[in-house]
C-alpha cells in the first residue's frame, strides 16, 4: 500500500543495517543518566546557573562528539534563546546529522516545530534527512512526517501526502460512525449502536492526508464517535500504539479494550504509547472518542514493530465490542523513555520541554516551576516558564500567572545578557500593561539584535497597526523585505499588508513570487484571479483538487470563477459537485439560489432552503430568505394592524400614576422540530408623561439574528417619524417623542437551539399577561409548530382564563394561542407572594426533560474535576492525616470554605479555585472527596419555594449544588456555596426539595432531607439590673443560627470596633431609645453555623418610679408578626412566609436590695394551624423574675379566607405581652 511497509528498504545492504544497529546499541547501553559526566554536569551548570552560552557550548561538545544524548542536546541549547538564526538551525541539523533517529534528534525536531517557518531552508533540510536514513521511533516518524509535508509545499512535483503519512505508520483509511448523544462525557459511559459489528454495513468512508483523522462536517457536533480500520501483524511479536487525541478516547483491538485515556477530564499529555505482543494476523481497530462542539474529536493512530505491520482497505468489522485485553504496557518512547530514572536537573528541564510539546500544561508547570526555583536566575528555565505562564494553563488564575511571567522577565532583564526571547516576551507583557513606548523600545531592539526574529516583527506589524503609528509599521515593513524574495514566512505577511494597503502592483509582484515558492497553497489560482485570467485560476483549482479531493473549497472556488466568467452553466456544475462533498455547504446553498432565482426557478430555490432547514432549521439566513421567497410567515394567521390598536385606544382607559403602557404586547413564536425558533414580537406603547419620554426613546433590540419589520414613532396627529439607521445596533434611539404618541416595533428574531434552557419559552422567558403598575390592554402569545411534531411541546399556564388557550390547525400548522384585553394591574398588598404566583401566565417547554439536564451538568462537573500540581499534594497532606473518614471529611470542608472566598456557579475549575482562593468550592470539595475515597455525589438543586411560583419546568437553578457523603449507614448533606455553615448543614430553600444526582445511572431524582426548623432559630437572652430610681444596668446577648448566623459571620467580620458599636447602638435603641452602649461585640470561637453578638448598655429611665416602688413594661422587644403580616383589615391576596420563624428569648430583671416583686406568675401557650406561641412569666426568687417566650411559624402560604384568623392568632401575642410588672418595697427595707 505504501513504500513504509518495508522501512528497511532504504538501507542499501545488509552491512550497513548491522553497523547502524550497533551503533544504536552502543549509545543505548549505557543509561542516560551514566552518560552525564563531569563535562554534562559543568556544561549544565554554565548554562542554567550562568547563563554562559559560550562555555556550556564548550562544555558539551565533547560529549557531543561522543553522540551522548544529554550533552548533544545541551550542547544544541546553548544556541537558543534569540530566536531563528542561522547559527540555530547549523546547531539543529548537526545534532540531527549525527544521529537522525536518535533521542536527541527528536528532542531538536520539537525544539524547532515553532520555528519552522522562519527558517526558509529548515524544513527541506530536516525532511531530507528522513529520506536518507532509518527511523523506528514514532515519535520521530510523526515529527518528520510533519516536516516532510511541510517541506513538500515547495516541490513543484505532486506532494506525496499519502506516502508520508503512510511512512510514518499512520492508519489513514477509516470508517467514520454517526454522532451518538449531545454531551461529550456522560454519552462516552453509555453503549451505542455502532459498537455492534452489523452496524458499519452503512457507514462513511474517511481518508486522511496527513495520518490526522479530523471527522467531516456531516457528523459535527457535541457527543461521541467510533471510527474502525484495521492492520495486519506479519509476526508474533511487540506491537506500539501512539494515539494522539485531545478527548477522552478508547482504543479497542479486536473488539477488546486494549486502553481508555480520559483526556477531557484529567490533566496530561495529549499522546500516549501502548505496546502489547500479538500474535500475527490481521486485527481490527476501534476508537471510541468524545467530540465538543468548540473542538472536534480528532485522533491519529500509528502502529508500529520491527516487522512493519501494513494497512489494508478497512473494510467491516466482524467483532461487537466487548471485554478488554490484560497485559498492555502504558510506556515512553524515544528521549522520555531514556530520561526515566534520570533524577538530574538537566533531565527534568527537558522532561518539562517534552511535556509542553504534548499539551500536558501540568507537568510542564510542575518541573519548570521545581527546575527554576533551582536556578532562580537562569535566563533559560525562566524564559521558558514565563512563556508557559503567558499561555494561560487553565488550572491558574491569569492573573498570577501574568504577574509570575513579569516578576521572572523583569529579574532576567536585570542581568548582564538577558536573552532576545525573554526580551520580547518582557515587551509583550508590558504592551497588555499598556506601557506602550517601553514595550515599543524592547521590540524594536529585539528586531535590530535579530532581523530575522518572525515574532518580533510581527508582534511590531500588529501593534504599529493598531495604534496608528505609521512610521513603525514602514520599518516593520522594511524588515520583511530585507528578508528577501525567498523568506516565505515574510512574503506572505508582505502579501497580507500590501493588499490591505490597496497597493496592487507589490501585491502582485509578491503573490508571483509565493506562487513560485509555494506552488500548492493556492497562490497561482489568487494571482491568476487578480490578473482575472479565471481559466487559468480554474485549471490551478483542478490541479489542487485532485490532490485535497475532501476538501470543498476547490469546487465551490471554481463554481465561482465560472461565475467570474458568466458561465452560469459551470457555475451551476460546480456548485452541485460542492455539495456533493459538502452537503451542508451555505455559501453553494445560497448561490444557488440566487442562480435558481436569476434564472427565475422559484419553486426550486425555495426546495433548496427547504431541504436545507429540515436539517439545519436554526439556520437564521436560510430561514429569513425562505419567508422572503414565499412572501408570508407563520405569523400572518394572528398579525394585528397598529393603526387599528392606536384608533381604539381612544375609547380605553389610561394607567393612571405609569410613565407608558402597553396597548399591544404580541409574542408569536415559530417553534421548528430541533427546538430553534423564529419569534415575532410586536410592541405598540403610549407615552403618557415626559418620563415616559426618556425610557421609550432608546429601544432595547434582543440578540444578533433580528430582522426589523417595523420601528416607528406615531405622533397624535397621525405623522410617522423612523429612525436614521437600524443597522448593527443593539439600541437604537427614536427621534421626535412626545407625551401622548406611540411607538410601534415590529421584529423577527431567529433563534438557534441551545442547551436545555433555550429550546422553549423557559422560565426565565414566561409570557406576563398583567402589569404591576399599568394596564395591559391587548398581551397575546401564540405557539405555531407543525400538527405532527413529536413529542408536542408541553404547554403551561396559571391563572388564565378558563376558555385559553385557544387551538386550532392551519395549513398542517398547529396555533396555541393565550389572549388577555384590558388587564388591570395587579393588586399589590404586603406579604404577599413574588407577582408571578397571582398574575397570569403562560410558557412551555419543547424536547427537554430532566435527564438531558444531568448530563449538561455532569458534563460540565466532569470537565473540571482533574486534580493537578499544588491541590494534588494538598490532597496527599490530608490523606497523611490520622483521621477516620467522617471526621477527615469534615476537617477538609472547614479548611476548605475557610479558604475559599464563595462566588460563582458550583462547577468552577477545582485547581483554579484553590489557587485563586475564589469561586465556589463546591466541585472542589466534591474532587478532593472522591480521590480520598470518601463516596460523594453532587445533587443539583432547586429552592423548594420555587415550584409555588414558577412551572415545573425542567429548569432548575443555575448555580447551586450540595454534596452528599455515605459514611457506613450514615448519609450527611454538605453545603459549600457559603462559608461558616456547619458541616452536615442544608439551607432552609432546599429541604424537602427534590434534586437531580449528577451521575449517569439512576436514579435521576433524590429527595434532599427535611430539618427542624430550630436549625434557623433565633435566641435572645437580657439581665436587667435595676435601681431605686428607675435606671437600668443590662447585658444582653442575641444568638443566630443557621444560614442567617453563616452570612452575619461575614458581615460583622468586615466592621471595624467603631463601626461595631455604631450598629449595636442602633440596634439597642430600636428598642429602647436613650440607652447608652459600653460594650459590644461579636463573642469569638463559637460553633460554625452559629453567631452571636453581646452587649452592655444603661439607661435612666427604663423602670418607673411609683409610689412605694417600681413598674416596669414588657422588656422583650415585642413579637413583629402582627406588624408585619397584619396591618390589613382583610386581603385580597395570600401572605407568603418564606422562611420560618422560631425565636426564643428570655429576660432575667433583677430587683436592687430591699425590693420585691408583686407579679404571679402567668403561663400561656397558643397553639394555632399557623404555629405556636408561648409565654412564660416566673418568679425565681424575690428579687428576680424571669420572662421566657417561643414562637415558631413555619414557611407557608396563608389564604385570605384565613386571613382573619391569623390575626386572632398575632393579635393574642401582641395582648399577651401587654404587661406591666410591679416592684414594691419590702416591709422594714431602708
Amino acid at each position: 500500500m505504501n513504500d513504509r511497509m518495508n522501512f528497511f528498504r532504504r538501507i542499501p545492504n545488509g552491512r550497513d543495517i548491522l553497523l547502524v544497529a550497533l551503533c544504536t546499541l552502543t549509545v543505548m547501553a549505557q543509561p542516560l543518566w551514566a552518560q552525564a559526566d563531569g563535562d554534562v554536569e559543568r556544561g549544565w551548570h554554565l548554562l542554567a546557573d550562568k547563563n554562559d552560552m559560550t562555555g556550556a557550548r564548550g562544555a558539551f561538545k565533547p560529549g557531543k562528539e561522543r553522540g551522548e544524548t544529554l550533552a548533544s542536546i545541551g550542547w544544541f541549547l546553548s544556541f537558543t534563546g534569540n530566536g531563528p538564526t542561522q547559527e540555530l538551525e547549523d546547531a539543529a541539523l548537526s545534532v540531527m546529522r549525527a544521529n537522525p533517529g536518535g533521542n536527541a534528534s527528536e528532542f531538536v525536531l520539537k525544539w524547532m516545530s515553532e520555528n519552522r517557518d522562519c527558517l526558509p531552508t529548515w524544513g527541506a533540510e530536516a525532511a531530507a534527512l528522513f529520506d536518507e536514513n532509518v527511523v523506528t521511533n514514532p515519535e520521530l516518524m510523526a515529527h518528520y512526517a510533519n516536516m516532510r509535508r511541510f517541506s513538500s509545499r515547495a516541490q513543484k512535483a505532486r506532494p506525496p501526502f499519502a506516502q508520508i503519512a503512510g511512512e510514518a505508520a499512520f492508519i489513514t483509511d477509516w470508517k467514520i460512525s454517526n454522532r451518538f448523544g449531545h454531551y461529550p462525557i456522560p454519552a462516552f459511559d453509555h453503549t451505542w449502536p455502532a459498537e455492534k459489528a452489523d452496524w458499519w454495513k452503512d457507514a462513511r468512508d474517511y481518508h486522511t492526508r496527513t495520518g490526522v483523522v479530523v471527522p467531516p462536517n456531516a457528523v459535527s457536533g457535541g457527543g461521541v464517535l467510533y471510527a474502525f480500520s484495521r492492520f495486519d501483524n506479519p509476526a508474533d511479536q511487540d506491537v506500539l500504539f501512539r494515539l494522539f487525541t485531545y478527548h477522552n478516547a478508547s482504543i479497542y483491538l479486536n473488539g477488546k479494550l486494549l486502553a481508555h485515556f480520559p483526556l477531557l477530564e484529567e490533566y496530561g499529555s495529549n499522546i500516549r504509547h501502548l505496546r502489547r505482543r500479538l500474535p500475527a494476523g490481521s486485527y481490527e481497530v476501534v476508537i471510541k472518542t468524545t467530540q465538543t462542539r468548540g473542538n472536534n474529536g480528532q485522533f491519529s493512530l500509528q502502529v508500529t514493530a520491527d516487522k512493519q505491520p501494513s494497512f489494508p482497505e478497512p473494510g467491516k468489522p466482524q467483532t461487537d465490542l466487548a471485554g478488554s485485553w490484560d497485559k498492555v504496557e502504558h510506556i515512553q518512547v524515544g528521549l522520555a523513555a531514556e530520561l526515566e530514572g534520570d533524577s538530574s536537573e538537566m533531565a527534568d528541564f527537558l522532561r518539562a520541554i517534552l511535556a509542553e510539546k504534548d499539551k500536558n500544561d501540568e507537568q510542564t508547570v510542575s518541573l519548570l516551576e521545581k527546575v527554576f526555583e533551582k536556578h532562580p536566575q537562569s535566563v533559560l528555565v525562566g524564559t521558558q516558564l514565563s512563556a508557559v505562564y503567558m499561555s494561560m494553563v487553565k488550572f491558574l488564575p491569569q492573573e498570577d500567572q501574568l504577574s509570575r511571567a513579569f516578576q521572572i522577565l523583569f529579574t532576567l532583564s536585570q542581568l548582564e545578557a538577558p536573552n532576545l526571547e525573554a526580551k520580547l516576551s518582557l515587551a509583550l507583557l508590558l504592551n497588555r500593561a499598556n506601557k506602550t513606548r517601553d514595550a515599543l523600545g524592547l521590540m524594536d531592539l529585539v528586531v535590530k539584535e535579530n532581523p530575522a526574529y518572525c515574532e518580533a516583527i510581527e508582534s511590531l506589524m500588529v501593534f504599529s497597526t493598531k495604534e496608528n503609528l505609521f512610521d513603525i509599521r514602514q520599518a516593520s515593513l522594511r524588515h520583511l523585505e530585507d528578508l528577501g524574495p525567498n523568506h516565505r514566512w515574510a512574503q506572505k505577511l508582505l502579501a497580507r499588508e500590501f493588499n490591505r494597503d490597496g497597493n496592487l502592483n507589490r501585491t502582485r509582484e509578491i503573490l508571483e513570487n509565493l506562487a513560485d515558492l509555494l506552488p500548492w497553497e493556492g497562490y497561482v489560482a489568487e494571482l491568476h484571479e487578480m490578473n482575472e485570467n479565471y481559466e487559468a485560476a480554474i485549471e490551478d483549482l483542478l490541479k489542487r483538487w485532485a490532490i485535497f479531493e475532501d476538501r470543498d473549497y476547490y469546487p465551490y472556488a471554481i463554481s465561482r470563477d465560472y461565475a467570474k466568467l458568466g458561465n452560469t452553466a459551470k457555475q451551476r456544475e460546480w456548485l452541485l459537485k460542492t455539495l456533493e462533498v459538502n452537503s451542508l455547504h451555505e455559501e453553494a446553498i445560497l448561490d444557488l439560489v440566487n442562480l435558481n432565482c436569476y434564472e427565475g426557478k422559484l419553486d426550486a430555490a425555495q426546495k433548496l432552503l427547504r431541504d436545507y432547514l429540515l436539517i439545519e432549521p436554526a439556520n437564521a439566513t436560510f430561514r429569513q430568505r425562505l419567508s422572503h421567497l414565499e412572501g408570508r410567515t407563520a405569523f400572518e394567521e394572528f398579525r394585528v394592524d397598529s393603526t387599528q390598536i392606536i384608533a381604539d385606544a381612544k375609547n380605553k382607559p389610561i394607567s393612571e400614576g405609569a410613565d407608558s403602557e402597553l396597548l399591544l404586547d404580541q409574542l408569536m413564536v415559530r417553534l421548528f422540530p430541533d427546538g430553534s425558533q423564529m419569534r415575532y414580537t410586536h410592541l405598540v406603547t403610549r407615552v403618557l408623561t415626559k418620563d415616559g419620554v426618556d425610557v421609550e426613546s432608546e429601544v432595547r433590540l434582543p440578540g444578533e439574528d433580528l430582522e426589523i419589520l417595523e420601528l416607528r414613532t406615531i405622533k397624535q396627529d397621525g405623522s410617522v417619524f423612523y429612525p436614521e439607521s437600524f443597522e448593527h445596533k443593539s439600541t437604537i434611539s427614536l427621534s421626535g417623542i412626545g407625551v401622548g404618541d406611540f411607538i410601534d416595533e415590529e421584529h423577527i428574531e431567529y433563534l438557534p437551539p441551545a442547551y436545555y434552557d433555550k429550546d422553549g419559552l423557559d422560565g426565565f422567558m414566561t409570557f406576563i399577561f398583567q402589569g404591576i403598575d399599568r394596564i395591559y390592554h391587548h398581551s397575546e402569545l401564540v405557539l405555531i409548530y407543525p400538527e405532527e411534531l413529536d413529542p408536542e411541546p408541553v404547554l403551561l399556564a396559571r391563572n388564565m382564563p378558563e376558555d385559553q388557550p385557544q387551538i386550532t390547525v392551519v395549513d398542517g400548522l398547529k396555533y396555541v394561542r393565550w389572549l388577555t384585553k384590558d388587564m388591570p394591574p395587579l393588586h399589590v398588598e404586603s406579604g404577599m407572594p413574588p407577582a408571578n404566583y397571582l398574575q397570569p401566565v403562560a410558557s412551555f417547554y419543547y424536547n427537554t426533560d430532566w435527564r438531558e439536564i444531568r448530563d449538561f451538568y455532569h458534563h460540565a462537573v466532569r470537565l473540571r474535576m482533574g486534580l493537578v500540581n499544588r491541590l494534588e499534594t494538598q490532597v496527599d497532606s490530608w490523606r497523611a492525616l490520622d483521621k477516620k473518614p467522617r471526621e477527615l471529611a469534615q476537617h477538609i470542608y472547614e479548611e476548605v470554605t475557610d479558604r475559599i472566598e464563595p462566588n460563582g456557579r458550583f462547577y468552577n475549575d477545582v485547581n483554579l479555585v484553590w489557587e485563586s482562593k475564589a469561586g465556589n468550592p463546591t466541585l472542589l470539595l466534591a474532587s478532593v472527596y472522591r480521590s480520598l475515597g470518601i463516596p460523594c455525589d453532587i445533587i443539583l438543586c432547586s429552592p423548594e419555594r420555587m415550584r409555588h411560583y414558577t412551572f415545573d419546568t425542567p429548569l432548575p437553578s443555575l448555580s447551586y449544588a450540595l454534596l452528599r457523603l455515605q459514611f457506613g449507614d450514615e448519609t450527611l448533606w454538605v453545603d459549600a456555596n457559603q462559608k461558616n455553615l456547619p458541616f452536615g448543614y442544608v439551607p432552609f430553600s432546599f429541604r424537602d426539595s427534590r434534586g437531580v444526582l449528577l451521575s449517569n445511572g439512576d436514579p435521576l431524582f433524590v429527595t434532599i432531607p427535611g430539618y427542624p426548623d430550630d436549625s434557623e432559630r433565633v435566641e435572645s437572652e437580657y439581665r436587667f439590673t435595676l435601681n431605686p430610681d428607675g435606671s437600668v444596668e443590662a447585658t444582653g446577648a442575641e444568638r443566630f443560627f443557621g444560614m442567617t448566623a453563616a452570612q452575619l459571620v461575614e458581615s460583622w467580620a468586615s466592621l471595624n470596633k467603631p463601626e461595631t458599636m455604631q450598629r449595636v447602638e442602633a440596634g439597642i435603641n430600636q428598642n429602647y431609645p436613650g440607652a447608652v452602649v459600653s460594650k459590644a461585640g461579636p463573642t469569638e470561637d463559637l460553633p460554625r453555623g452559629e453567631f452571636e453578638i453581646t452587649n452592655a448598655f444603661s439607661h435612666d429611665h427604663l423602670a418607673k418610679q411609683v409610689e412605694g416602688g417600681l413598674e416596669v413594661p414588657f422588656l422583650l422587644p415585642k413579637t413583629p408578626l402582627l406588624e408585619r403580616y397584619g396591618q390589613l383589615p382583610s386581603r385580597q391576596t395570600p401572605i407568603f412566609i418564606a422562611q420560618p420563624h422560631y425565636n426564643v428569648s428570655s429576660l432575667v430583671l433583677t430587683l436592687p436590695e430591699g425590693m420585691e416583686w408583686q407579679n404571679e406568675p402567668l403561663k400561656f401557650e397558643r397553639k394555632a394551624p399557623f404555629g405556636d406561641y408561648a409565654l412564660q412569666v416566673e418568679r425565681v426568687n424575690e428579687r428576680e423574675l424571669k420572662v421566657s417566650r417561643t414562637y415558631h411559624l413555619g414557611s407557608q402560604f396563608i389564604q385570605p379566607e384565613q386571613y382573619q384568623d391569623f390575626l386572632v392568632f398575632c393579635k393574642a401575642m401582641v395582648e399577651n405581652e401587654d404587661l406591666t410588672f410591679k416592684a414594691v418595697k419590702v416591709l422594714g427595707a431602708p
